[in-house]
């Protein structure tokens, strides 16, 4: 499913979700993963059952080509 990770306001990237759950997601970021380390904290904009969704995430794994995030917004968990 296609995604977008907010950096700040005039930075943001293209990425694919890969896997969701009721805590985090899985996140291809293709090439990508030297501008995310664990820890980091960021937003994350996606549309889901036809609704637009924007989420607070912590960066908690990168490995290549993907990284593992936690939702930091307490919503839905």
């Amino acid at each position: 499913m296609p995604a977008e990770v907010i950096f700040s306001p005039s930075r943001t990237v293209k990425v694919h979700l890969c896997n969701m759950s009721p805590h985090g997601l899985g996140i291809l970021v293709r090439g990508l993963t030297r501008s995310f380390h664990p820890g980091q904290d960021l937003l994350i904009r996606y549309k889901s059952l036809g609704r637009n969704i924007t989420r607070k995430i912590r960066v908690v794994n990168v490995s290549p080509g993907r990284i593992g995030v936690r939702y930091t917004d307490g919503l839905g968990s």
